[in-house]
C-alpha cells in the first residue's frame, strides 16, 4: 500500500472501500454461491464416476482392441530400415501393424497360453490375410511362438503415441 497523504493514499482508500462494498454485498448471495458450487462439484463427480464405470464395462465386454492371428518376422528383414525409419532388430522387442500409429505401446496376449509381451509398433504389416500383427523374433520368443510360427492373440493398447 502506498504511504503518505497524497492522491495515492486516497486511491488506496477508494480501492479498500470498493472491496468492502463488494464483500458486504456477497453476504446476501453467499448461500446461493455455495449451492451453485456444490451443484457443479456434484455434477463433476457424477460425470467422473460415470466415465470410470463406462471404461470398466467396456473392458469387461471386450478387453481387446483387436483379436486375430499373430506371426513373427525377422531373417530377411534384420538390419533393414522399418517403415518408421528405425533399423529393424529381429532380436529386439517390436512389432508391425497395418494401421496403429508408430510408437503405440501394445500388450500382445496369446489367447491359447495367456502369455503376453509388450511391444512398440515401429513397422507396417503383416501382409498376409487374416494376420493382425507381426512380432519381432525377440517378442515371439517371449510369447513362446517361434517354433509354432503363428498364434491367436488379443491386442490391448497400453499407450498411444504423443500427438504432435
Amino acid at each position: 500500500m502506498p504511504s503518505g497523504n497524497g492522491p495515492d493514499r486516497l486511491l488506496a482508500l477508494a480501492y479498500l472501500h470498493d472491496i468492502w462494498t463488494i464483500c458486504s454485498s456477497c453476504e446476501k448471495h453467499l448461500p446461493t454461491l455455495i449451492i451453485e458450487a456444490m451443484r457443479e462439484w456434484f455434477f463433476y463427480a457424477l460425470t467422473s464416476i460415470g466415465l470410470v464405470i463406462l471404461v470398466i464395462f467396456f473392458q469387461m465386454g471386450n478387453p481387446y482392441y483387436e483379436e486375430g492371428i499373430a506371426s513373427w518376422y525377422g531373417p530377411g528383414f534384420h538390419g533393414n530400415q522399418t517403415a518408421n525409419g528405425e533399423i529393424y532388430d529381429m532380436y529386439g522387442i517390436s512389432a508391425a501393424h497395418k494401421t496403429l500409429p508408430f510408437g503405440t505401446i501394445v500388450k500382445v496376449v496369446d489367447l491359447e497360453t495367456d502369455k503376453s509381451v509388450i511391444v512398440a509398433i515401429n513397422d507396417r504389416g503383416p501382409f498376409i490375410e487374416g494376420r493382425i500383427i507381426d512380432l519381432s523374433k525377440g517378442a515371439a520368443e517371449k510369447l513362446g511362438i517361434v517354433n509354432k510360427g503363428i498364434t491367436p492373440v488379443g491386442l490391448r493398447i497400453l499407450e498411444w503415441p504423443p500427438q504432435d
